[in-house]
């Protein structure tokens, strides 16, 4: 073990954090250790989620015999920034609002978020105890917390997975509808790519998912634009933003892959996302669920399908060109503390008269036309597919 890892791993041994110790003995060696090493030694200060070590002794196999794979997972434990209190303790939003840092996993094979940015961590206090986040749909509780250093280190009772792709979250999340349509239906008559597989190949995007029951409950009303191939489309275009990871922290008016805008408004029933052309209010859903990450952005689960079938094509072209502006300007700075605003994006005033300089920003235009890296193809198809399970 390097001398850098010595200095940590010798009050995190005191600490009783031995199963934790081990770990960073496996990965002190590998490229990434090292690399991670030299980030988290560099002077600044760092937030470290350590699993007891029951947590390490439950890990498989198949991940304790990997020290490249537990070096990605140390990573996704480390966030950068303090997070204390002042008192020592971890500093946390309240339930239903979540605290959202990154981590050091950067790795590019498994974060492919916009601006290189890297993947974040999400946590709440829920009755006067911290969770945080896990994947496939489980939460992981703080048990104390202490500063060694310069780092704030945070017990936990279990070891943190890293997000991975869209299918398997959504399955995760019993979103089962839309996953298994996502992944049946070709994307292109002339390649094996699945719906699925259109969506995890992009950079950085916000997917508002109607839940199993949304959908249902939308049958009929999309039963009936089965035939019309710009009005499906548009439908699912409003669900999604291009090119911009909105976390919950940072949601702001926005223009939909459609070129519609989307805004929210947030009271004592909860968060509302609405969906909007010009200045008429076309759709509105509550989000039950937030900040679901995935690899390459973010879902929110909503509980009604936004019905707009409207469009504008020069509004959708404008917000996704600015976002992937703002967002490689965004890459050559280092993201400490909370995350907040989006990366790709900046909020927009309106769906027809918003500023098109201005971040997710959009301006009137034509027919849909979505924009780069979502096709309206298979946007199509996706749609359709639903809406005949549905019947």
């Amino acid at each position: 073990m390097t001398a850098e890892y010595m200095s940590l791993a010798q009050p995190l041994a005191a600490a009783g954090y031995t199963g934790l110790v081990s770990v960073m003995a496996s990965v002190a060696n590998t490229s990434l250790g090292m690399a991670l090493a030299q980030r988290i030694f560099d002077g600044g200060n760092y937030t470290i989620f350590a699993p007891d070590n029951d947590a390490i002794a439950r890990l498989p196999m198949n991940i304790t015999s990997d020290p490249e794979m537990l070096a990605n997972i140390l990573s996704y434990h480390i966030v950068s920034g303090n997070f204390s209190e002042g008192n020592g303790s971890l500093q946390a939003a309240t339930f239903p609002n979540d605290t959202i840092a990154r981590t050091t996993l950067n790795a590019t094979d498994l974060v492919m978020l916009e601006g290189n940015k890297s993947q974040v961590l999400v946590w709440t206090s829920e009755n006067g105890t911290v969770m945080i986040q896990n994947q496939l749909g489980t939460k992981v509780a703080v048990s104390n917390s202490t500063v060694l250093g310069n780092f704030l280190v945070n017990g936990i009772n279990g070891t943190l997975m890293y997000p991975t792709n869209l299918t398997s979250t959504l399955n995760s999340r019993n979103l089962t509808s839309l996953a298994d349509v996502l992944g049946s239906i070709s994307a292109s008559n002339s390649t094996n790519e699945t719906l699925a597989d259109k969506l995890e190949g992009l950079t950085g995007y916000t997917l508002f998912a109607p839940s199993n029951m949304a959908l249902e409950a939308a049958s009929q009303t999309l039963s009936s634009l089965a035939s019309n191939t710009t009005a499906l489309t548009n439908v699912l275009g409003n669900h999604i933003i291009n090119g911009s990871t909105l976390y919950s922290t940072g949601l702001a008016n926005s223009t939909s892959a459609s070129g519609e805008t989307l805004s929210f408004t947030t009271n004592s029933s909860g968060t509302f996302v609405a969906s909007s052309s010009g200045s008429t209010t076309v759709a509105m859903a509550k989000i039950i669920t937030t900040n679901v990450l995935v690899n390459n952005g973010v879902v929110h689960i909503i509980d009604t399908v936004l019905g707009n079938t409207e469009s504008n094509s020069s509004a959708a072209s404008s917000a996704y060109e600015s976002a992937v502006s703002v967002a490689a300007a965004a890459a050559t700075t280092t993201e400490t503390g909370l995350v907040t605003g989006p990366t790709g994006a900046s909020s927009s005033s309106n769906g027809e008269n918003g500023d098109s300089n201005g971040g997710n920003g959009s301006s009137s235009g034509g027919n849909a036309a979505l924009t780069p890296g979502v096709d309206s193809k298979w946007l199509f198809m996706a749609f359709s597919a639903i809406v005949f399970a549905l019947l």
